[in-house]
């Protein structure tokens, strides 16, 4: 398959916030790894969905900087990425305060932990709008360069 194959569809925010919330409560009721593991499979699959969009979108936006479809696109993940990093990061608390840690480390290593406990400490919703001003800083750098 070549990249110009890859279907494209912008996600949909609402569905996606409420998939995560459905997931991070099946992960705060687990009571075995059974269904913490499958809680955790499902985010990833959710995360795993949105970064291929996010990347789909950037990729066909740098490829052609002046067209309006991805260009668009590209600006609302410059938004939207933020507050999915702040899903992330709910799953990351879920994950760091889990009575399952033990086991979810044994099954996924130290280092998913690691990433949990890190992530804890660096992000907060407070820098959500910061984090989209830097995003568009960066994509108007991007353009500068890119149609110079």
């Amino acid at each position: 398959m070549q990249f110009k194959d890859y279907d494209y569809k912008r996600v949909d925010m609402t569905q996606l916030k409420e998939d995560f919330e459905i997931q991070l409560s099946a992960m705060a009721d687990a009571k075995n790894m059974m269904a913490m593991d499958k809680a955790i499979k499902e985010l990833y699959a959710l995360r795993n969905h949105f970064e291929t969009m996010a990347t789909v979108a950037s990729v066909r936006f740098s490829i052609d900087m002046t067209d309006d479809f991805y260009s668009g696109e590209n600006d609302f993940y410059d938004q939207a990425g933020p507050v999915v990093e702040g899903y992330v990061s709910r799953f990351y608390k879920a994950l760091a305060a889990s009575e399952l840690s033990r086991e979810i480390e044994s099954k996924y290593g130290s280092h998913l932990m690691n990433i949990a406990k890190v992530t804890v400490k660096t992000f907060a919703d407070e820098i959500l709008e910061d984090l989209q001003e830097e995003n568009k800083t960066v994509t108007e750098y991007s353009m500068l360069i890119g149609t110079a």
